[in-house]
């Protein structure tokens, strides 16, 4: 028993029902295609902006703590008790040279502390070398 449908040349019936699998098949496919396609399109743009979003908030962020570390800098160059440190060190008494020292060491730490980004503080007042020796000793350091 032969499954050939009447009238018809040479097709069995199972290749008609394929045929026709296909034929519905094929535009399914196709549109399967195509919406994996938009959708992986869709996810990389989603992702690209959101890196290039994130990149550019923390770059923004870099560029305010930078600018914060800047002007506590020159806030602290234009100290009154270090300008007077410098330029009066050597003319003040022990007491007032103490005072000034700490009030600087204390600023500078306050700075250190005031961001994640420095790691250290320092300053270096010109001084002669017979002074160099007390302020190393008021500084806290032992060792030339």
């Amino acid at each position: 028993m032969k499954l050939q449908a009447t009238g018809t040349k040479g097709w069995f019936l199972y290749q008609k029902v394929v045929v026709v699998f296909i034929a519905f098949m094929i535009p399914l496919v196709a549109m399967n295609i195509w919406v994996n396609y938009k959708e992986m399109s869709f996810t990389k743009k989603t992702i690209t902006d959101s890196a290039v979003a994130g990149a550019f908030f923390y770059a923004n962020q870099l560029d305010k703590e930078l600018y914060f570390i800047r002007s506590q800098q020159l806030q602290f160059v234009n100290n009154k008790d270090l300008q007077k440190l410098s330029f009066q060190g050597s003319t003040l008494d022990e007491y007032a040279l103490f005072e000034l020292i700490n009030q600087t060491k204390d600023r500078m730490s306050a700075i250190q502390y005031s961001s994640e980004l420095i790691v250290d503080a320092g300053v270096y007042v010109k001084e002669n070398w017979q002074d160099h020796l007390k302020y190393r000793r008021y500084l806290g350091h032992t060792e030339l």
